[in-house]
């Protein structure tokens, strides 16, 4: 049994490994866990594994600083990094100090750490070559062509792209980044093996897509993103060169939307003239592809078209009106001042980290003037882990339209009477839920289902909270909807209030009314308008 040492200051992740699947009949032994770097090398003084699995972020010696003093103290040892979303420089450095391979932890799946595995064991001895299958070598080719893209040049390189038959050019490359949008919001939808057969769709389309042009290859960066590189040897000119890559990109567009509804934004690089300039050419793509936070999704990004304007006085502004956005409870008026710190924050071209810095201080704000009314935020924000949502978007119009969905339901909260009232968070979502879709033939069932608890659960919670029964409050809050309607419009028909306000028919509505209001509708029309 090959032993494998998991190195991970998060208890629920490890576990998780442990679980992943059945590792003795796989041919592996988990040998031990730790939690950080430190205890990983006070482990392999007394045993040592074959293969280790290493988290980055981790108190006392990260996964970098255990990397360097893994190659310091020459242990002979794979290493295979568990990445995060946010942990890509330290990927980058750990792909530098000699790590084969990582894995991005919300994929995890037995199937990717299988392949994981094996690919360190092929690429570990090297000496049974002849017994590799196109699979295999098919995985090495990637991870030294991700080798490349992500470290400085060295001898090695050259070596690499003879050895393994790499398609890849010494002298001339041209290269783009493709990054398929909303990514993680479609993987929040999939099981763990709907989301391995969505990746593996994904991956295939793009090799596909590739394999079609002669000197391309696309290799997986992440979980998101491709990158596809042209061989230009041969004396492709550099027009054509990139003509088709711009085929290839279009041709994947077309597939992404046509069989999964999704869109994918691309960030074309210049001719690499060395196998060195690979790296810096790979670097600049990616900081041309975060211009998708300003220009959007489905984008083709050629150059910078942004310059960042850090303009102290709209910072202070912006923070101003942060400050200020939840004082008034007021739909129209927070929808203004949203529109306007967002345009402000659009026009300063400031970075992405700044802007999601601003974004976070309006949540902050937002649970300061929810908690002081008794509302919840994550109830607003349908989790229990706002801040959390925060990566979840992926630009600044995503950003802004969430944020006037918070506003928004506030303002709901607050005219419907419910703040200060101690209501548990899943009645606010179900009051939420109502109050967007009363004029729909709605019912308790259905707002259970959407909020994924049972009718039971909802109903025993919803009566302790608000008094009444689902049903009851429903109609209230349909006649209160009702009353506004005639008293903006003392002359519309009730019929037409009826439909407005989801009732099935116009007696249903009538008896309703009358036993509500008190009074039949046609009478509080009259008195409204003093007939």
């Amino acid at each position: 049994m090959k032993k494998i040492l998991i190195v991970d200051d998060d208890y629920m992740a490890r576990s998780k490994i442990r679980s992943l699947m059945d590792w003795e009949r796989n041919g592996y032994r988990i040998a031990g866990e730790v939690s950080n770097g430190k205890e990983a090398l006070d482990f392999m003084e007394r045993e040592l594994p074959f293969i280790i699995l290493i988290d980055m972020d981790m108190p006392v010696m990260n996964g970098v600083d255990l990397i360097r003093e893994i190659n310091k103290r020459e242990y002979p040892v794979s290493v295979i990094v568990l990445s995060s979303y946010n942990d890509f420089d330290y990927v980058r450095e750990s792909m530098k100090l000699g790590a084969l391979d990582y894995i991005l932890k919300s994929g995890l799946d037995a199937a990717g750490m299988l392949t994981a595995l094996s690919g360190a064991e092929d690429v570990r001895p090297f000496k049974e070559e002849e017994s590799l299958t196109v699979k295999d070598m098919e995985y090495i080719r990637d991870l030294y062509v991700r080798k490349i893209l992500l470290n400085p040049p060295t001898e090695e390189n050259t070596q690499w792209i003879d050895k393994y038959n790499l398609r890849v050019d010494l002298a001339r490359n041209m290269l783009a980044i493709v990054e398929i949008d909303d990514y993680r919001i479609a993987l929040e939808e999939l099981d763990e093996k709907g989301s391995h057969t969505f990746q593996q769709f994904i991956e295939n389309l793009f090799k596909e897509a590739a394999q079609k042009t002669k000197g391309m290859t696309a290799v997986k960066m992440r979980e998101n993103q491709f990158c596809l590189i042209l061989s230009c040897n041969g004396g492709l000119s550099i027009g054509t060169a990139q003509q088709q890559l711009d085929a290839v990109i279009s041709e994947v567009r077309r597939n992404l939307m046509r069989f999964l509804n999704m869109t994918a934004s691309a960030s074309m690089g210049t001719i690499c003239l060395s196998l060195g300039e690979m790296s810096d050419c790979y670097k600049k793509a990616e900081e041309q592809l975060k211009q998708k936070f300003y220009l959007g999704k489905g984008q083709m990004i050629y150059g910078c078209r942004i310059k960042e304007n850090r303009n102290k006085e709209s910072e202070q502004k912006i923070s101003e009106k942060i400050r200020c956005l939840f004082s008034v409870a007021d739909k129209y008026e927070m929808e203004r001042q949203v529109q306007f710190i967002f345009r402000l924050m659009a026009e300063s071209g400031m970075s992405e980290k700044k802007a999601r810095h601003l974004v976070a201080e309006i949540l902050s704000t937002a649970d300061a003037e929810m908690k002081r009314r008794g509302i919840d935020l994550g109830a607003v924000c349908g989790t229990p882990e706002p801040f959390a949502k925060l990566v979840r978007y992926e630009t600044l119009k995503d950003l802004e339209m969430w944020i006037l969905e918070i506003c928004r339901a506030f303002c709901k909260l607050v005219k419907e009477g419910t703040e200060n009232r101690n209501y548990s968070r899943l009645t606010i979502n179900a009051i939420i839920y109502l109050s967007e879709h009363y004029h729909e033939t709605i019912s308790l069932s259905d707002t259970a289902l959407y909020l994924n608890v049972s009718s039971g659960h909802l109903s025993r919670v919803f009566k302790n909270d608000t008094g009444m029964n689902f049903v009851n409050y429903l109609n209230q809050f349909r006649i209160g909807k009702a009353r506004e309607i005639i008293a903006e419009n003392k002359f519309v028909q009730m019929k037409n209030i009826a439909i407005e306000t989801g009732f099935n028919n116009y007696n249903h509505f009538f008896s309703t009314f009358k036993s509500v209001v008190g009074m039949s509708p046609q009478d509080y029309q009259e008195r409204l308008t003093g007939r």
